[in-house]
Formats: structure tokens, C-alpha cells, sequence
């Protein structure tokens, strides 16, 4: 999606490090503007320790590789 690579462009130029969430809700956000029905999906793993976020359209990650749904345990969507 150009939503996604635009995003991806943008990051470059910002000085701080931007978080899978706060990536993730840019995305969803914009996407929902374009009448997409997208959902942000919160995710962990226990070994080793960490949480993940990526949006989904209709199932399929469109912001990060197919295989984070096999690595992370979704808790939620938004």
C-alpha cells in the first residue's frame, strides 16, 4: 500500500524513534480515512520478552512481514 511506504519514507526524516504502536495507529488512522476498515493488532511473546503492534487488512499484515502472526500472541485489536 502507498499509505504504508509514505509512512515508511516519512520515518527517515523524524528525529526520534517511532514505536510499532505509534506506527501502527498512523497507519490505521489514514487508512480509515480512505475508507479501508483496518485494525491495529497488540501483540507479545514470552521468550524472548516483548510486545509487538502491526495493522491487518482483512487478516493480512500490511505493515510488517506475514511471519509476526506466527512469532506473537495477539491480546487484542483496535
Amino acid at each position: 500500500l502507498q499509505v504504508c511506504a509514505g509512512i515508511e519514507r516519512a520515518r527517515i526524516w523524524y528525529p526520534k524513534e517511532i514505536m510499532c504502536m505509534q506506527h501502527s495507529i498512523v497507519i490505521k488512522f489514514l487508512l480509515s480515512r480512505c475508507g479501508l476498515n483496518t485494525r491495529v493488532a497488540i501483540a507479545g511473546r514470552s521468550m524472548p520478552s516483548q510486545s509487538h503492534a502491526w495493522v491487518e487488512l482483512d487478516g493480512v499484515v500490511i505493515n510488517d512481514t506475514q511471519k509476526v502472526q506466527r512469532y506473537y500472541k495477539v491480546f487484542t485489536y483496535l
